[in-house]
């Protein structure tokens, strides 16, 4: 569940910051602003945490004890309160997921551009491309 999950926030701060950023070709050739990642991985948080509530919800009511696992404590839930029930606990949980990956994708883009090795990485790669132009100058 973690993978998709994961997939499912990736997927939507990429989406998130293209439609922040707009049409404009011109706006994808450079990096995003702060402000854009900010908002972008509030936005991804938000959907992500359309997932990670039942999951929780789910989590923490198996670690309360009486013997029952998810998924007899999710099917008693279906029964008890249909689909809905499963979201009871949404509205805290996207209050906690907004706001922490904004800041996480907001820290990860300030601080990687800093690393010596994202940098190292890009001069490596762009070494590649030279060598292998010289090697094959079609």
């Amino acid at each position: 569940m973690v993978l998709f999950q994961n997939a499912v926030l990736f997927q939507s701060f990429k989406t998130s910051e293209r439609l922040l950023r707009g049409n404009d070709p011109a706006a994808h050739t450079s990096p995003s602003s702060l402000s854009t990642v900010c908002a972008a991985g509030a936005m991804a948080g938000l959907c992500q945490s359309l997932v990670s509530a039942p999951v929780d919800l789910l989590k923490t009511l198996s670690q309360c004890g009486g013997g029952k696992g998810p998924y007899e404590r999710g099917t008693d839930i279906l029964r008890a309160h249909g689909v809905g029930g499963l979201y009871r606990t949404w509205g805290i949980t996207a209050m906690r997921e907004c706001p922490s990956f904004a800041v996480y994708f907001s820290v990860y883009h300030a601080l990687v551009p800093r690393t010596p090795h994202a940098h190292d990485a890009q001069t490596v790669s762009q070494d590649t491309r030279c060598a292998q132009k010289k090697n094959h100058p079609n």
